[in-house]
């Protein structure tokens, strides 16, 4: 038996169980369980599509096995067209952790503009209120490359 756990497997393993899904969130968060005000913007709708990213940059974020904390904030610049996270933690950034960072949102821009890509292929439903969840079949490599990556950097913890 193995006494070092093989990140490879946890990605195939993560490939099985989410075929199918995009991921393992709620696909809709229901807006009247939170109480605004003074939110990011004012539109509730962009508040509540941004909550999965302010609870999750956090989470991969952590990479030791005790005691790391770690808070992420997110400004938006809608006129701007720009988007700053601002990162903290327990006992300083750390370079490693803004690379990390970095890395994983540089794939998730590319996974957007692929699924846009995507999306552009296809007829749209302009009548849909919500984005179309993501096919399976769009760009398996790149998604399989950001859950290796999110796996390597917080195999400790």
């Amino acid at each position: 038996m193995a006494t070092k756990l093989d990140p490879h497997h946890l990605v195939a393993l993560m490939k099985y169980m989410l075929k199918g899904t995009q991921d393992g969130s709620p696909r809709l968060l229901d807006p009247s369980l939170h109480t605004f005000s003074d939110g990011i913007v004012n539109n509730s709708e962009t508040n509540v599509r941004t909550f999965p990213i302010l609870d999750a940059f956090p989470h991969i974020s952590v990479s030791e096995e005790i005691s790391q904390v770690v808070s992420i904030g997110l400004q938006l610049h809608p006129k701007k067209g720009e988007i700053c996270l601002t990162v903290a933690e327990k006992k300083g950034v750390t370079n490693g952790l803004i690379n990390h960072l970095s890395k994983i949102w540089k794939d998730l821009q590319a996974l957007s503009c692929e699924y846009e890509r995507d999306k552009g292929r296809k007829k749209q439903d302009k009548s849909q209120l919500r984005s179309p969840p993501m096919p399976p079949d769009v760009c398996q490599d790149l998604k399989l490359e950001i859950f290796r990556d999110l796996y390597l950097y917080s195999l400790k913890k």
